[in-house]
C-alpha cells in the first residue's frame, strides 16, 4: 500500500543579514589600529553604549555616555583583535578594531 502527500512551500526573496542590519549612521571609530586609546564619534544626540569584547565576545568594559565623543584606553589589555559593539537608540553596530 502506497499513500502521496503534496506540501507547497511559499518562498520569499531572502535579503540577506546586511539588509537586516541596523547600522548607525555617523559613527566613526579612530584611529584603527591604535597603540591603546581608541575615539568612538557619533553626534546624533543620543546616548550611546560601548562594548568593548575579545574574540570570543567575552564583555571586556561597558561605558555609557551622551557626548559626542568617547575616549577608550585600552592599555591594559593586549595587543590584538578586539571588537565594540555600539549602540544608539533603535541601532546597534559591531565594528572590529586592532590595538597594535
Amino acid at each position: 500500500m502506497f499513500n502521496t502527500a503534496f506540501v507547497t512551500q511559499n518562498v520569499q526573496t531572502c535579503l540577506g543579514i546586511s539588509a537586516n542590519a541596523s547600522s548607525i549612521s555617523g559613527l566613526n571609530v579612530y584611529p584603527n589600529p591604535n597603540n591603546g586609546e581608541f575615539t568612538v564619534e557619533l553626534n546624533n544626540g543620543l546616548n550611546k553604549t560601548v562594548e568593548l569584547m575579545d574574540v570570543t565576545g567575552r564583555v571586556l568594559s561597558l561605558q555609557t555616555s551622551g557626548n559626542g565623543k568617547m575616549i577608550i584606553n585600552i592599555d591594559n589589555f593586549s595587543n590584538g583583535v578586539y571588537y565594540i559593539k555600539v549602540k544608539s537608540g533603535n541601532a546597534v553596530e559591531v565594528l572590529k578594531i586592532a590595538k597594535q
